[in-house]
C-alpha cells in the first residue's frame, strides 16, 4: 500500500527588487523545497512559456499545488503585497493550501 504524502509548504512573501528571483532559483535546484515563482501573475506566466496559464486565484491555486510542488509534497508561491490583496478576496490562504507557512523577504 502506497502512504501518500501530506502536502504543505511555504509563500516567499516579498517585494520587488528584493533578491526574490536568486533565491526562488536556488530553492527550485534544490529539487526538493517546492517551485516558486509567481503563480498569481497570470500575464506573467503566459509571457514566460505557458500560454494557458489561468488568471482566476482558485486555478492559480491548483497550480501552486500542481507545478508549484516537489515530489516529496512541498509546494511553494512568490507572493507579493499587490496579489495577495487581491487572491485574499476570492481564497482563504490557510484552507486552499495545506500546511502553509510564510516567509517574509524584505
Amino acid at each position: 500500500m502506497k502512504s501518500k504524502l501530506k502536502q504543505r509548504g511555504y509563500a516567499i512573501c516579498t517585494q520587488p527588487r528584493s533578491g526574490s528571483n536568486l533565491l526562488c532559483q536556488y530553492l527550485t535546484s534544490t529539487g526538493q523545497l517546492g517551485n516558486p515563482l509567481e503563480y498569481f501573475n497570470g500575464p506573467g506566466r503566459r509571457a514566460l512559456g505557458l500560454p494557458n496559464f489561468p488568471d482566476a486565484p482558485d486555478q492559480q491555486i491548483v497550480k501552486v499545488l500542481t507545478i508549484g510542488a516537489t515530489a516529496n509534497g512541498i509546494y511553494a508561491v512568490k507572493l507579493f503585497a499587490s496579489q495577495f490583496e487581491v487572491v485574499s478576496h476570492h481564497v482563504r490562504w490557510m484552507d486552499a493550501l495545506p500546511g502553509l507557512r510564510l516567509v517574509y523577504l524584505s
